[in-house]
């Protein structure tokens, strides 16, 4: 059977020094840890799981052949269960740090402030009564033809491309309830960027209580005719506009609703101010391949002299990238279906996929700054086999070409092959075929 040291060497000479076994064992000491001197020490745990992520969320039955050890998928799986989330917690923690400590470039800054995306996505995963009861099924879906879905809160920083907090909610949860559990991840003065799921008066007092600031797009009750002075009816936000600041420009001041929303306390919601200023502004998009063609944004950002409409509008742009990241993460590293069967699994499987996306993206940006272009030129696929390959000196990773105004049709070319859903449980399928299979043999 193979030690533990061979196996260890051996992974390391695959896989990167990227997680330090000393930084690994230091987090562990810091956390009282145990544990006994099995086969599946928490640095092997560890070291698997990223080069299963960088594998595309391979099988677990694969994990065997890249330690060549014996082991199996259950074994692994009760190891990785037992490891501490305190642990993935630490070592996102500690890469973090690692890129803070270069200081940002004025081309990562909007004016001065560091910029943060929010938004939200869903993953599937097996169907096991466990996670359906934890995570809930998406609406519509019938007991045995579907899969539990986790949504998922994410907190990305645009100066640095790493993703600072990940929570893991049921399917049924709105994303404006979690968003504040985010806030303690930013500092004073960075600007949250997100759609209008986000634009709330709670949501926006509370980060003007942390001096921070809030750029979305206007909730759909919004008026959208600027001429007007005051919009008080029962189908519009209670709000007062105050000053003009330009062509499709204003100041509004929001009044705090009556109604206290249910993910603040009434406690927080009474500490909450009567009213605040924000701005509103509205532009047109005419690139093509963009659905909106008329956005109307609420900010914080009241100054029109240091923050114009149309960086306002520039900087609301780039939201779309925690979109494009998210492809990253779903579809080249195989996040769209996790193959957890247990809860336990399914929240390390999660901080793996971030742990190993921040990993990626901190080399990406080692390599635009070595090759003096910008993050997003650098190919994240090309990036990960980089990886995998074990970082060899002297090899370039491939720059995307630039292509501004890039815009392609939603359609597939590639015909798939094309199954019927299934609309009954398996097992009745089963048996329905069954029979068919006897009257067919009856009939012969």
């Amino acid at each position: 059977m193979t030690t533990i040291a061979a196996a260890a060497q051996r992974l390391k000479g695959q896989l990167p020094d990227l997680i330090s076994p000393a930084l690994i064992d230091a987090l562990l000491q810091k956390m009282s840890h145990r544990f006994r001197r099995r086969m599946l020490t928490p640095v092997l745990v560890i070291q698997l799981l990223v080069l299963r992520v960088l594998w595309a969320n391979t099988a677990y039955a694969h994990l065997p052949h890249l330690a060549q050890c014996a082991f199996t998928p259950s074994a692994f799986c009760q190891a990785l269960a037992r490891l501490p989330l305190e642990l993935l917690q630490g070592l996102l923690t500690a890469v973090g740090q690692s890129v803070d400590r270069t200081a940002p470039t004025a081309a990562d800054l909007f004016a001065g402030h560091r910029v943060l995306l929010v938004d939200g996505l869903c993953v599937s995963m097996p169907d096991t009564p466990a996670l359906a009861a934890q995570y809930g099924y998406a609406a519509g879906q019938k007991p045995g033809l579907g899969f539990p879905v986790a949504k998922l809160l994410l907190l990305l920083d645009l100066s640095t491309g790493l993703i600072r907090r990940v929570l893991t909610k049921p399917y049924r949860t709105h994303e404006l309830s979690q968003a504040h559990q985010l806030h303690p991840e930013l500092r004073a003065g960075d600007i949250l960027v997100g759609d209008r799921a986000y634009c709330s008066f709670g949501h926006l007092a509370l980060l003007l209580a942390r001096q921070c600031h809030g750029l979305f797009r206007a909730h759909q009750r919004a008026l959208w005719n600027f001429a007007q002075r005051v919009r008080n009816s029962s189908t519009s936000l209670q709000a007062r506009i105050v000053q003009s600041l330009g062509h499709d420009d204003r100041l509004v001041v929001y009044r705090k609703p009556k109604a206290r929303p249910a993910w603040l306390t009434p406690e927080a919601y009474a500490a909450l101010p009567d009213e605040i200023t924000l701005r509103e502004l509205r532009y047109r998009v005419v690139q093509k391949g963009f659905r909106s063609r008329r956005v109307m944004l609420a900010t914080t950002l009241l100054d029109p002299a240091k923050y114009t409409r149309l960086e306002l509008a520039r900087l609301y742009g780039l939201r779309w990238q925690i979109e494009t990241q998210f492809c990253h993460l779903k579809s080249t590293l195989g996040m769209a279906v996790l193959k957890g069967k247990s809860v336990a699994i399914i929240e390390r499987e999660i901080l793996a996929y971030v742990l190993v996306y921040n990993l990626v993206a901190r080399e990406i940006r080692g390599a635009a700054a070595r090759q003096n272009v910008a993050p997003d030129r650098i190919s994240f696929i090309d990036a990960v086999r980089w990886l995998l390959a074990g970082m060899r000196t002297g090899v370039t990773l491939r720059r995307n070409p630039p292509r501004p105004g890039r815009f392609e049709p939603r359609a597939r070319k590639r015909r798939m092959i094309n199954y019927p859903y299934m609309t009954r449980p398996r097992e009745t399928m089963r048996k329905e075929m069954v029979e068919i299979s006897k009257k067919a043999s009856m009939l012969t």
